[in-house]
């Protein structure tokens, strides 16, 4: 059933223009694209406004109807298409207006919606019963919980290799909550702030050649008996459990151009704190036999424990526009993580074949340049409406995520471990009018990995695969 718009549309621009042209094909067209929007004949009326219009005969009552026909369809972007050439030519025009924020609020494209629900007259608003501008337009809190089995399957290994050392680092399970509010202190202007903890326990082990007594054994020196003593080379290990703490806080402003593009720009700073398992070595003389006044040399570790913290920071901007069925993306990140500097470009789009959400499909392309090495990240998805209120999204990247950020530095993998894949899925549902809740799931297969000293002036980097379970869920609250 058609909303209250009607009426207020049927009043404004469906009005005959018969005593105001008298070029007899535009009252053809005119009656025509009446007619079929009276009896709601909406693919009649697309093929007969479209007509209109490519003969140079589509007054703007015309183009009006065959937006208003779009949106009927449920083809939101095309509606959009037409309703943006009218504004473009009166910015003052409801009609446009109204339905430019309709067919917005349609496609979930909120920051776009509230840009022209801040232009729409009072009067308009009071008619169609629409709510006022807000301050704050959102809130949000996530939730999640990485699950992986690096600890079962590599904390056991032999990382000396039968060399004189050997170091690793783990990563294990990990935690964070995340909280963020969204305000729009201007129509053209969002701003986005977050929030996120972050606790990721760490384990670090590391594994030395020393020199022991094993013993004694009885022995005879010049024909005098003693007790010879027995020293053995054995493994020295030190291993130590901790958490990474991260705190990181992000913002990001949202300058809005529907009609033209959109331009975001953001930041986050990171605060990491963490514990480091650090070895120290000296030489001590010893006696092979006491009776022997000769001595040799043997190596004897100590082991010690800090805590350190990092202050990191990643800016970067995107622009965003829309061509038709699609939305192209074009953005870049300029970073510092791990204490490594790295710059970051991406390209991508999304096509709403259907010109809505029932299906939405896209990709990027994504390049990391750190440290004079560069490598390549592709990603797809592909997003499906179930139902009336629900999405589910299928997604996956391939390549190493090592020290990167994502979906415009919200989310941040500074992570010294490697990433060859992962692959996501999510559920977003509305559950309320203006509760929307979203449960994900991510697969990784990373890889960890320990250094090996065969001999004191050279080492050898062996890497350990394993797999990493992220389970997540959010509630968003919009006004």
């Amino acid at each position: 059933m058609r909303f209250s718009i009607v009426v207020f549309f049927l009043f404004i621009c469906c009005i005959s223009s018969n005593g105001q042209v008298t070029d007899s094909l535009v009252l053809n067209y005119d009656s025509l694209t009446y007619s079929n929007y009276i009896n709601e004949d909406w693919s009649e009326l697309i093929d007969n406004s479209t007509a209109a219009i490519e003969t140079g005969y589509g007054t703007v009552g015309i183009r009006k109807r065959l937006g208003y026909s779009y949106f009927e369809l449920k083809k939101y972007l095309q509606s959009i298409g037409v309703y943006e050439s009218i504004y473009k030519q009166n910015k003052t025009d409801q009609d446009a207006l109204v339905m430019l924020y309709r067919s917005y609020s349609e496609l979930g494209m909120k920051e776009e919606a509230n840009y022209y629900l801040g232009i729409i007259n009072s009067e308009t608003k009071q008619l169609l019963k629409l709510r006022e501008d807000h301050f704050m337009v959102g809130a949000d809190i996530h939730s999640g919980i990485s699950l992986n089995d690096n600890f079962s399957k590599n904390k056991n290994k032999d990382i000396r290799q039968g060399g004189v050392y050997g170091e690793q680092s783990l990563n294990g399970e990990l935690y964070y909550l995340q909280g963020g509010i969204l305000i729009a202190p201007k129509r053209w202007l969002n701003l986005y702030f977050s929030y996120q903890d972050v606790q990721m326990k760490k384990m670090e082990r590391i594994s030395a050649t020393d020199l022991k007594l094993t013993g004694t054994v009885s022995d005879f020196f010049k024909g005098i008996k003693y007790e010879r003593n027995l020293y053995a080379l054995s493994d020295t290990t030190y291993r130590t459990n901790s958490f990474v703490n991260q705190r990181l806080g992000y913002i990001q402003g949202s300058f809005i151009l529907p009609a033209l593009f959109t331009f975001r720009i953001y930041g986050n700073y990171l605060m990491n704190e963490y514990s480091v398992a650090r070895s120290a070595y000296r030489f001590e003389n010893y006696f092979a036999q006491p009776i022997d006044t000769s001595f040799s040399t043997k190596t004897v570790y100590s082991f010690t424990d800090s805590v350190q913290k990092k202050y990191e920071y990643i800016v970067g901007a995107v622009v965003e526009k829309r061509v038709g069925l699609f939305e192209i993306n074009i953005g870049g990140t300029y970073s510092n993580l791990n204490s490594k500097i790295q710059a970051q470009s991406r390209a991508g789009f999304k096509w709403f074949p259907k010109g809505n959400t029932s299906i939405v499909t896209g990709g990027q392309l994504s390049y990391f340049y750190e440290e004079k090495l560069g490598r390549l990240l592709p990603e797809v998805f592909c997003t499906i409406r179930l139902l009336k209120n629900g999405w589910f999204t299928l997604s996956g990247m391939l390549g190493d995520l090592t020290n990167t950020s994502e979906y415009n530095g919200l989310v941040v993998h500074n992570s010294t471990d490697k990433t060859e894949y992962r692959i996501s899925s999510s559920v977003y549902w509305n559950i309320l009018s203006h509760f929307n809740l979203t449960v994900a799931f991510h697969y990784s297969q990373k890889q960890s990995n320990f250094i090996t000293y065969p001999q004191a002036d050279r080492y050898f980097l062996t890497e350990t695969p394993y797999s990493a379970f992220l389970t997540a869920i959010g509630l968003t609250y919009t006004l």
